[in-house]
């Protein structure tokens, strides 16, 4: 580490910045501190995300209308942002083409960028030379090495510092939503077992799937579908406007207690998601397959975990257990070190779990790969 960088972690470490997430549905803040693995949150505020928002691995980041991106920003602050405002910036995984890559031969000490640039190029949508490119090696295994890559497209970067910098936020990380979920690992009980887990984040326009095991991500997939998938089926299955679409999600039953139930069929609703319920469900399947597959000993799944405003669908685990013979668990579940209310509800905190993971992982302070500001 260079003597700037090393001063650079120095002053951080003494800030506490806020948390942003900047989704394609939602804008969310959150401040909170953790003390002794306890959380105490002072303040949560969600607003509307701009609808000219566009993350995607294919073509970047791109804002038709950045005065309305400040708009919902400002909002955020209600109206005002303080002077020296620093920030951990979120952004939806679907930003990202990521993965985690088996190197043969790999030794402590070597840099393992050149050998990944031959799988992102085989498996990214745009050249190589294209992203900005951090990874961190994960794991040993014999003669092995895992290593979990990211890479973004390079205008992101430059166009979110001076979106953030003409409202006066200073972002001191930019993470995908996953690198920040893993900072629940260690505090869900996923250290306490050997026995991996499935931790699958319902994004707006992406799902997530990782396979964990003792805190290391094993494997991540980030699949082209979301939460607005469903959205637009409703609108354009019964000719409705979004925020009625929406409403419908929220307020109607569409997965009873029993999905597999002969009375699941009856619903109109069900009737017209079911092939996107078909289509999430076989590709988490077929991660699970891919991994059981390859990695033999962690065939033995303990559980799943869901979040993101996707898995506030009622009965939604519910489908997914009864297909996956998986016992699910929402994220807010598994959060038991709160030391207030403010986020009580279930629902809310799986909304919220990159912003919470994001507070225990706390990036700001030393040099994790996911540290693409500084």
């Amino acid at each position: 580490m260079s003597l700037t960088d090393w001063v650079t972690e120095r002053v951080l470490s003494g800030i506490r910045p806020d948390i942003i997430e900047l989704g394609t549905h939602s804008f969310r803040k959150l401040k909170a501190k953790v003390a002794k693995g306890r959380l105490k949150i002072f303040e949560v505020v969600t607003t509307a995300a701009p609808e000219s928002l566009i993350f995607t691995p294919h073509q970047g980041f791109s804002v038709f209308d950045a005065d309305e991106f400040k708009r919902a920003l400002l909002k955020l602050y209600g109206g005002r942002i303080p002077s020296s405002c620093y920030a951990v910036i979120i952004i939806p995984d679907g930003a990202f083409h990521a993965g985690i890559a088996t190197i043969q031969g790999l030794t402590s000490g070597t840099n393992p960028l050149s050998l990944l640039h031959r799988e992102i190029q085989d498996t990214a949508p745009l050249p190589v030379t294209e992203y900005v490119i951090t990874h961190e090696v994960t794991q040993a295994r014999g003669a092995q090495r895992e290593v979990l890559y990211c890479a973004l497209p390079r205008q992101v970067i430059p166009e979110i510092e001076a979106l953030l910098g003409e409202v006066g936020i200073i972002p001191v990380s930019i993470q995908p939503s996953f690198i920040s979920l893993s900072g629940l690992l260690s505090v869900s009980g996923d250290d306490q077992t050997s026995d991996p887990s499935v931790w699958i984040h319902f994004g707006h326009e992406s799902t997530t799937v990782a396979i964990t095991r003792s805190k290391f991500l094993r494997r991540v997939q980030i699949l082209p579908i979301g939460a607005v998938d469903l959205t637009n089926a409703i609108m354009k299955g019964f000719s409705v406007e979004k925020s009625i679409s929406e409403k419908y999600k929220r307020d109607e039953i569409i997965l009873i207690d029993d999905p597999l139930a002969e009375a699941q069929r009856e619903i109109q609703s069900y009737c017209l998601l079911e092939p996107l319920f078909a289509t999430i469900l076989q590709k988490i399947h077929g991660v699970i397959q891919v991994h059981s597959l390859q990695s033999p000993k962690e065939a033995a799944f303990r559980r799943i975990v869901v979040s993101g405003g996707g898995s506030c669908l009622k009965n939604f685990d519910k489908l997914i257990s009864s297909n996956l013979g998986i016992p699910v668990f929402k994220a807010g579940q598994c959060m038991d070190f709160f030391d207030d209310v403010k986020l009580g509800d279930i629902d809310q905190r799986c909304c919220v779990a990159p912003l919470i993971g994001a507070c225990f992982r706390e990036s700001w302070k030393t040099e994790h790969f996911e540290k693409v500001v500084a």
